[in-house]
């Protein structure tokens, strides 16, 4: 619970700043306790208002998300955000990546999600799983779980089903050898 004027303020923010394509789901809050991170659940508005006014909260929120290494025919997918998105427009990302909502499961599972959700991708073709570790990334106040996956597609059949999404995260995809990294960056 926020005070009045930080809830309104939350509230005026996300009126004024969010764009249509924007969900406002529940999204996991984590709290650093002595070394333990506590979640529970955050309208994701204040996530994002925080985005806009970094001073906004005296404690700063935290979010937990997570990053996928992707690989599929022995490249890792990239893709290029699209420019409706809250964070990082334009800039390219190992994917997919997301906050962890609120409704249930585990960091597995949001990742089987975010495929779906941002790369039109089935559970189906996920062929394997390898949590590779957690960033605590204190500039975007996000704790973030590093999964690496395999998928079964071939790029193009990645590409058509990124193609027929409703609402796509990412303006590109493409793919890399992990030499070819160096290059993007």
């Amino acid at each position: 619970a926020f005070d009045a004027r930080t809830e309104a303020e939350v509230a005026q923010i996300w009126q004024s700043s969010a764009t249509p394509k924007m969900t406002d789901e529940l999204v996991l809050r984590a709290v650093e306790q002595g070394g333990i991170f506590e979640l529970s659940p955050i309208p994701y508005r204040y996530i994002f208002a925080q985005r806009i006014k970094p001073s906004l909260f005296e404690t700063p929120l935290k979010s937990l998300a997570v990053s996928g290494v992707t690989w599929c025919e022995d490249r890792l997918v990239i893709g290029r955000r699209a420019d409706w998105v809250s964070q990082d427009p334009n800039c390219l990302e190992l994917v997919p990546s997301g906050s962890v909502g609120a409704e249930g499961g585990d960091v597995f599972t949001q990742l089987d999600r975010e495929m779906t959700e941002e790369l039109g991708i089935a559970r189906t073709a996920i062929t394997a799983y390898r949590l590779l570790g957690t960033v605590d990334d204190h500039a975007n106040h996000v704790l973030d779980a590093v999964i690496e996956t395999r998928v079964t597609c071939s790029f193009d059949e990645v590409r058509q089903a990124h193609a027929r999404l409703d609402r796509p995260e990412y303006s590109e995809l493409l793919t890399v050898t992990v030499g070819e990294l160096p290059g993007l960056i």
